[in-house]
């Protein structure tokens, strides 16, 4: 079989596409479709590696470091854990990919070449085409589908900006979450304290992780707003503090400069997955809301 460098190039971005899709499904963290497409590009690049025959140690090593650095880009992720747990998943679905493969080859190997997990299909310009264009038209209507559900286990990475600091880290949406401010009317994040201290002094990070409310710093003065809040355990309150702007989004949700405060809490909300809960209001964008 004669292989086409841009045949080659073009399957294994669409093919390098769909297992990230899939990856992203699975392990529900959000993702950037500009980054995903980048990604897609350097999987059909690395693809070309077919016409160089190093030997099985270098194919393996090959496969892997490149898996890697696929993941890295799609998922930019925001600890070793997160990015570990993208990589894991990433090569089940690249697995099943290369079993179902396999077994298309057994079925009509003429079209079909699989080698050293790099697929080819022996296919023309116009079907490829046509067969990008069909898969990307039901991700589509997935997604579609998927937005009329309320945010229901979904991540979303917030963005926090404080005193012209900036921090980021993974959020949950969370229906139980209704806390607000009751002067103001924000809607609260409420955040692990490990995720905004980059935005804190020794001394605040200090305040927030105390009991103490008697005693505020002076460089929150007028920053600071106290919250209270019933879990199942019983009702307390919580301190936060008035960002200077937070935006929100995943694939699906674009929420910029939320009409929001951030409360802080020193216990674990998670195992690592996220590091805050959203009120889900906030996703709403709902604008009487916010006036």
């Amino acid at each position: 079989m004669v292989i086409y460098a841009d045949v080659l190039v073009s399957v294994n971005i669409l093919v390098t596409y769909i297992t990230l899709i899939a990856t992203r499904v699975a392990c529900k963290v959000p993702t950037n479709k500009y980054f995903v497409a980048l990604s897609s590009f350097f999987g059909g690049i690395f693809s070309l590696v077919v016409f160089f025959d190093g030997g099985a140690v270098f194919s393996v090593f090959y496969k892997i470091i490149t898996a890697l650095i696929i993941v890295a880009i799609a998922f930019m992720p925001k600890n070793i854990r997160t990015y570990l747990k993208c990589c894991v998943l990433f090569f089940g679905v690249t697995l099943l990919f290369g079993g179902a493969m396999l077994a298309l080859c057994l079925v009509e190997p003429s079209n079909i070449l699989f080698v050293n997990g790099t697929v080819y299909f022996d296919i023309s310009l116009s079907y490829l085409l046509g067969s990008v264009v069909s898969i990307y038209g039901v991700f589509l209507g997935a997604s579609y589908i998927l937005e009329k559900r309320a945010f229901k286990n979904e991540l979303f990475r917030v963005r926090v900006e404080f005193r012209k600091i900036k921090t980021e880290f993974f959020g949950f949406s969370d229906t139980g979450n209704v806390m607000s401010d009751a002067v103001t009317g924000r809607a609260v994040i409420l955040a692990e304290l490990s995720a905004v201290k980059p935005l804190l002094s020794p001394e605040e990070a200090e305040f927030f992780g105390s009991g103490d409310f008697s005693f505020v710093p002076q460089s929150l003065s007028g920053k600071i707003r106290i919250i209270p809040c019933s879990t199942a355990t019983g009702d307390g309150m919580l301190k936060a503090f008035l960002p200077d702007r937070v935006d929100i989004f995943s694939d699906k949700t674009d929420v910029k400069n939320a009409f929001c405060l951030v409360a802080v809490t020193p216990k674990k909300l998670s195992t690592g997955e996220y590091e805050a809960i959203i009120n889900s209001r906030i996703l709403m964008k709902e604008s009487a809301y916010e006036k």
